[in-house]
């Protein structure tokens, strides 16, 4: 649930209440991590950054692998408490910021989504993330598509579109 606190103009300011009843107020910046783990910081020194930073950020495509889906649900909890911060809430994207993962990729298709993961390229179907996701328990996810650079031709685009609605029936 997302209400608004402020606004002024198109900008808002507004409070996410996420499943675990724990609450994030926005803009709030997100803690990054490489396949879950915050880079040089471990759980006590990340709650030194509260309350600036609320939220912690991981790809869910690190997932897909190793450690796969099966291994996150064999722990019989949420990724939250595979990570080691179970007070933190985990936003779950599709694609890791500081990767360009788009070069010399193979094509996405009708059934699945081309990702440069760290054990290689790999086709994803939305069971498929939607396992990972189903895993990793995080208290908001990014839906699967057929994303492009911006750079990207408007006939590439359009296949993105397509695919992306295609994919998603």
């Amino acid at each position: 649930m997302f209400k608004v606190t402020a606004q002024d103009g198109l900008a808002r300011c507004g409070l996410m209440v996420m499943k675990n009843t724990s609450s994030v107020t926005t803009p709030t910046p997100m803690l990054y991590t490489r396949r879950g783990g915050c880079l040089f910081l471990t759980p006590d020194n990340m709650d030194k950054l509260r309350p600036d930073a609320q939220m912690v950020q991981i790809n869910a495509m690190q997932f897909i692998h190793l450690p796969s889906p099966d291994i996150i649900k064999s722990i019989g909890r949420s990724v939250h408490h595979y990570l080691g911060i179970p007070s933190w809430p985990v936003f779950a994207s599709n694609r890791d910021p500081t990767m360009a993962e788009y070069f010399a990729a193979k094509s996405s298709s009708n059934t699945a989504v081309y990702a440069n993961l760290y054990t290689g390229g790999t086709q994803v179907t939305p069971e498929r993330y939607m396992q990972a996701i189903a895993a990793l328990q995080p208290d908001m996810y990014v839906a699967l598509a057929d994303e492009v650079p911006g750079d990207a031709r408007p006939k590439r685009v359009g296949q993105s579109v397509d695919r992306t609605v295609k994919v998603r029936q």
